[in-house]
């Protein structure tokens, strides 16, 4: 019975599917770089010029070092509702995405190169959190490579973190302000729309019941009135990135 076998299933078997297998291979599926066209010669989105790609890269590094202070805050609140570890998990990213804008390897002058380096970036933070926000940033540079509109480009990502990690809508996750500002984005940008929508979208997770998450295994009434602090690091970021200039 312990033999060798190549019978799926069968103890001692050469190769197996699990479900796990499976979701990690949807994983890897989309937080793979796009592979079918040149990523700067004939991407469709618009270059940035110097002020517009020197602004960029001041409001990723204000977003990252926002997430970076707020790490004993969202790890409060992922004490209440989760297993208190979001905290770190979001400092972890937000260190590495500043290792990568210090190190001068994050190239600003087109908008899907930097969707590009914060996916790999959050792919490494580790967690549900990185892995989902690994593939809104590869959702985006993908749309932004192909299609060149940012509105389009953030609806696309939104989507994807639904399509492949099963959350919805008021399922009081990270998806929850990110929704709420995919309902609302336009080109051009306006970031107080965005602002205002991550702030609505995120505050509601306090009120919500858990469908998602470790949240999901907490008694629904020892979540009311702590948010979700996912959303509240897509808040927190969002304020930051719009208030630098």
């Amino acid at each position: 019975l312990d033999a060798n076998a190549t019978a799926l299933g069968w103890q001692g078997a050469l190769a197996t599917f699990s479900q796990e297998n499976l979701a990690r291979t949807e994983l890897e599926v989309a937080v793979a770089a796009p592979k079918a066209i040149d990523a700067t010669t004939n991407a469709k989105c618009t270059p940035l010029g110097d002020d517009d790609a020197a602004k960029l890269g001041r409001q990723v590094r204000a977003a990252a070092e926002a997430l970076v202070e707020a790490e004993p805050k969202l790890t409060e609140w992922d004490q209440l509702c989760g297993d208190g570890d979001a905290g770190e998990t979001f400092e972890k990213g937000a260190k590495l995405v500043l290792a990568a804008l210090d190190s001068g390897t994050v190239d600003f002058s087109h908008p899907h190169l930097v969707a590009g380096s914060l996916a790999e970036q959050t792919k490494q933070m580790g967690g549900t959190s990185g892995a989902v926000l690994a593939i809104l940033f590869r959702a985006i540079e993908s749309h932004l490579i192909h299609e060149g509109d940012f509105a389009g480009a953030f609806k696309a990502g939104v989507a994807a973190i639904s399509t492949y990690g099963g959350a919805q809508p008021g399922f009081r996750t990270m998806l929850d302000p990110l929704h709420e500002m995919s309902l609302v984005v336009a080109d051009p940008v306006s970031l107080e729309d965005l602002v205002g929508a991550a702030q609505k979208g995120a505050e509601a997770t306090a009120n919500m019941n858990a469908l998602a998450g470790r949240s999901n295994y907490i008694p629904d009434e020892k979540l009311q009135g702590v948010p979700d602090p996912g959303a509240m690091a897509v808040q927190i970021a969002m304020e930051a990135f719009a208030a630098a200039v």
